[in-house]
């Protein structure tokens, strides 16, 4: 339970999608935009420094690492794909440090994700919704095969 209590936890500490979540999800309802933009937000709070992964790999709980990968919400994969390999590196002998190396790598870059789509938001007025879809679609989405 407290696992699931640091994603939380890190959901509400992590504020690197700024004001661009609640515009975009309010332009974009159910949609693949709203469903990448919900992944990045749970992606995010997973490997922030107050997150699910930062506790398990502090505690070293090997098995609730393995459950969490096991139950993970569909695009993580997408997401996060440092997070697997460095778990069977993990399992196989090595240490926590590699995993805990992966996560940082995933927080940076999905940081610099949140940076750049906040960007993109800054730059634009009053963006027209089908051209800031577009621009989602080709800078974010496709990269990712959606």
């Amino acid at each position: 339970m407290e696992a699931v209590i640091r994603h939380e936890v890190g959901e509400a500490t992590e504020t690197s999608l700024g004001p661009a979540f609640a515009t975009l999800l309010d332009l974009f309802p159910q949609s693949r935009v709203e469903l990448w933009l919900r992944a990045l937000k749970d992606a995010l709070a997973e490997v922030n420094e107050s997150g699910r992964l930062s506790y398990l790999i502090e505690g070293r709980r090997l098995a609730s690492l393995a459950l969490m990968l096991a139950l993970r919400p569909p695009l993580y994969h997408l997401l996060m794909p440092e997070l697997e390999p460095a778990f069977c590196r993990l399992k196989d002998g090595g240490g926590w440090g590699d995993l805990d190396a992966a996560r940082i790598s995933i927080l940076t870059r999905l940081r610099g994700v949140a940076q750049e789509l906040q960007d993109l938001m800054d730059s634009q007025d009053n963006p027209a919704p089908e051209r800031l879809r577009a621009e989602i679609q080709q800078r974010f989405l496709s990269p990712l095969g959606l």
